[in-house]
Formats: C-alpha cells, sequence, structure tokens
C-alpha cells in the first residue's frame, strides 16, 4: 500500500526531444474500522458489545428489530437483548466500499422442558422411543440422560429397550450453561411368557396321516397362570397363503383338531398376556395321503396267515368308514356284505365254505372328513 505524500512523476522522450516533469499529491485512505463480534449466545440479562474498533472517518449505522436498541450511530454499541436478536452495522468513509456485516446475538430466556415416551408401558423385548422438548431451548443445549440400570444416553430423542421397569432421569442444560433441568420417566416392563416350542402329540407315536385327529400343546414359561393368557392357534397349510384359526380362548395351552389334508402344516400359537403382549411358538407336521390297496389272493385255511380279505391302507385305518364292502361269487350272487368289517370276509357264506375261485369285490371307503376316498373293485383269488 502507497503511502501520504508528494510525488514527483518525470516523462522522458525516447528521441531527446525534451522532459516533461508533474508533480502531484497523493492522499490514502484506509477502509472503514471494523472488528465485529462473533455470532454469540448470552442467558436473560446479559449484555455483549457487538463491535471493537472505531475512526473518526467512518459514519456507523446500525439496524435491528430489537425494540429496545437506540444506538443506531454507536460505533461500539453494548445491547442487552431480551430475546435472540441480529444486529446489522453498515460502515462507510465516503472513499472506500461500504462495509456491512451482522451480528446475531441468541438469547437464552425461560426454557419449559417436556419428556414424552412413546410408551410408558413395553413389554419385555420391546424397545421405546422417549423425546425431550425444550422450549425457548438453544443451538448449544445438551441432553444427558442415566437410566437406574445404569444404561447412558444423550442427545433429546433416544431408543431404549429395558429388560425391567427402568428409571431414565435427563439432564438438560441450556447454551452457554444459562439453564439446568432435571427430569424423568418411568418406563415400565410387563410380566412376560418364554415359549420354548409347540408340539404335535399323538397317544401312539407314528407317521400322522390326512384325517388324523392330534393333539397340539405348547411349551413355555411364565409367571401367569394359563388361565390368565389367552391362546391363539392357527393352521398354514402346505398350499395355502392364508392361516386357518382352530381355536382360541383363555388356558387353551393344548387342544385337539383333526388335519383333513396331506401336506406339510405349520401350527402356529399367540400367546397374549392380560398386558396385551403377544409370544409366538410353531411346529410343523407332514400329514401323508392315504393310500388304499386290495390284495389279489387269500388263503382262509385257518394258518393265520392271509386268512381273511380286506384292503390295506397307509393310514390310521379307525379314520377312514367303510361305506361298502361286498363279494360276489362268478355267478353273480352276494357272499359277502361287510358283516365282519373289522377282519373282513373268511371265505364263507352263509355258514358255508366257499370253493376255490375267482370272487369279484365292491369296496367303498371314505375319508375322515366324509368324502369318499374311491371305488375299488376288482377279482380276487380264494385258495384252499
Amino acid at each position: 500500500m502507497p503511502k501520504c505524500g508528494t510525488y514527483t512523476l518525470t516523462y522522458i522522450n525516447a528521441n531527446e526531444c525534451g522532459t516533461l516533469t508533474e508533480t502531484f499529491e497523493l492522499s490514502v485512505q484506509l477502509a472503514p474500522a471494523v472488528e465485529l463480534a462473533n455470532d454469540t449466545t448470552i442467558c436473560l440479562g446479559q449484555s455483549v458489545q457487538l463491535n471493537f474498533a472505531e475512526d473518526e472517518n467512518t459514519t456507523y449505522t446500525w439496524t435491528s428489530t430489537d425494540p429496545l436498541f437506540s444506538d443506531f450511530n454507536n460505533p461500539q454499541p453494548v445491547v442487552t437483548p431480551t430475546e435472540t436478536t441480529t444486529y446489522t452495522l453498515t460502515a462507510s468513509n465516503g472513499v472506500c466500499d461500504d462495509f456491512v456485516g451482522s451480528v446475531t446475538v441468541e438469547v437464552i430466556g425461560n426454557i419449559l422442558l417436556d419428556i414424552l415416551p412413546e410408551d410408558f408401558f413395553i413389554c419385555p423385548g420391546s424397545s421405546t422411543s422417549i423425546i425431550a422438548q425444550a422450549v425457548g431451548g438453544s443451538s448449544e443445549e445438551t441432553f444427558t440422560w442415566t437410566g437406574s440400570d445404569g444404561t447412558t444416553y444423550t442427545g433429546d430423542s433416544i431408543t431404549v429397550m429395558p429388560e425391567d421397569s427402568t428409571l431414565y432421569t435427563l439432564v438438560y442444560e441450556s447454551g452457554g450453561g444459562c439453564t439446568t433441568i432435571t427430569d424423568s420417566v418411568l418406563i415400565e416392563v410387563g410380566d412376560g411368557v418364554f415359549p420354548t416350542g409347540a408340539e404335535i402329540i399323538q397317544e401312539v407315536p407314528g407317521d400322522l396321516f390326512e384325517g388324523d385327529s392330534i393333539i397340539l400343546g405348547v411349551n413355555y414359561g411364565s409367571p401367569f397362570d394359563p388361565s390368565q393368557l389367552n391362546f391363539t392357534w392357527t393352521v398354514l397349510y402346505q398350499d395355502s397363503t392364508t392361516a386357518t384359526p382352530l381355536a382360541s380362548g383363555l388356558g387353551l395351552d393344548t387342544i385337539q383338531t383333526q388335519i383333513f389334508s396331506s401336506g406339510v402344516h405349520t401350527f402356529q400359537v399367540e400367546i397374549t398376556t392380560p398386558d396385551g403382549c403377544s409370544y409366538f411358538a410353531t411346529v410343523q407336521g407332514n400329514f401323508m395321503e392315504i393310500i388304499v390297496a386290495v390284495p389279489n389272493t387269500f388263503t382262509p385255511n385257518r394258518d393265520g396267515a392271509n386268512d381273511f380279505f380286506n384292503f390295506v391302507a397307509q393310514a390310521n385305518i379307525e379314520d377312514l368308514e367303510v361305506l361298502e364292502f361286498k363279494v360276489y361269487n362268478r355267478w353273480g350272487q352276494l357272499v359277502y356284505d361287510n358283516e365282519t368289517p373289522d377282519d373282513g370276509w373268511d371265505g364263507n357264506a352263509k355258514g358255508k365254505e366257499q370253493p376255490t375261485e375267482v370272487y369279484f369285490y365292491l369296496i367303498r371307503i371314505a375319508r375322515p372328513n366324509g368324502f369318499e376316498l374311491g371305488t375299488f373293485q376288482g377279482d380276487v383269488t380264494l385258495i384252499r
């Protein structure tokens, strides 16, 4: 930057025709003197100086929304705002470019603190959010949480998953340390149910078939008596996308039901506590299709082997209903009409042994749900 003073300018022609000399005065004007305070935070009732520099050649003009501010031309005003306010300075010396800048003073006044939990009561294993709202708070405020279970959190919104009922204490501190508020909230955790699995109970363990009656049960631990718990049982059949209700009610930790279709089916129980907490357990069962076969020979010679003519089935026979079981001789005479359904035909008709020959049968069997499994007809050879 050049200094103030008298300067002489000399011009010499390249052809040595002459020399010109001119003298002039140079006056240097400095930019407006300004040293604005940084944006700051103060407590209600405190004061702050807005500018820390001035010079006599500069005009200082302030504007503000603060209704109590009146030092519009004070180079270094001290203000005591009652609310957050921005002060704008225009500094001008009539020569250099004007300086324009601002200072925002954040005022921390009276603060109201609210704690808003998403839920005051949660089920075991569930989480909930707790939100703190500081009305009149500041940008530099802090939220510090401490649970009675020893957990700690920071921030105005936290998510907790306590194992037991827990008291969460919040220490709120506003910007500038103007205000400190302590508050707390209790999150209660209800008693739960802890299922270890559902099961299919059979009187005689073995394969499962369509039409079987089964007992469904669930193993669980809980401080509640079964009569206080609601059990809702459903089944999702293999080729279905929607569960079918089976039973629902208090104390139904076991139910009996009958399954009329084959496939791998999924049974589910929902256990609901008096507080409305729900828990689930599932079990799958593979129910095989009923298959019926009819032999083509039998030997009713009372040797204990193959003495009766009867159908055989891949199923629990007691679940099947025989609608019709007739045997005819080659003359079309009826020799058996399901007189002994448990054993089948013993080769006799009206108390007389029938001779060795080919006989004809007609058998109709119904599934456990009443629908006919099929009609089986053909011939069987009686050998003596």
